[in-house]
């Protein structure tokens, strides 16, 4: 019988325990409420008068570790994410690189310091971007 109740014991700290955390886990923020929302930002790439496809587009911000990327479509179409939303970016200023698996790409395109593509992604704005790639 002894046996038998602190088999009962056991199961029911168990499970308090996992109820706990999850309770815990619930609570938590978070990361894009603890960081600041994103809102929708995309826009079109060209190069040469005509959609660049398969490019892929990185934007950094003021915070290295918070970067947005985007990967273009049939149509140079493309719609900004960040690693902990699904759609989305955060408001602010950004450098933007642009890459591409096929090549075709202009150089200066490749790293931040020297990409002369620069957004802004505004709160309540429709942020949609033409990006126009230049030899």
């Amino acid at each position: 019988m002894s046996v038998l109740l602190r088999s009962i014991s056991s199961a029911c700290q168990a499970c308090t325990c996992g109820l706990l955390l999850v309770a815990v886990a619930g609570c938590s923020e978070s990361p894009v409420a603890a960081k600041g929302h994103v809102v929708p930002a995309g826009g079109t790439l060209t190069y040469q008068g005509r959609p660049v496809v398969g490019a892929h587009l990185t934007f950094l911000g003021d915070d290295p570790s918070e970067p947005a990327f985007a990967v273009t479509d049939a149509q140079g179409r493309f719609k900004c994410m960040t690693n902990d939303s699904s759609e989305g970016v955060r408001p602010g200023d950004y450098s933007v690189t642009v890459s591409n698996p096929k090549g075709g790409i202009p150089k200066k395109y490749a790293t931040a310091p020297d990409s002369p593509l620069q957004v802004t992604v505004e709160d309540d704005a429709e942020n949609e971007f033409q990006l126009v790639l230049e030899d």
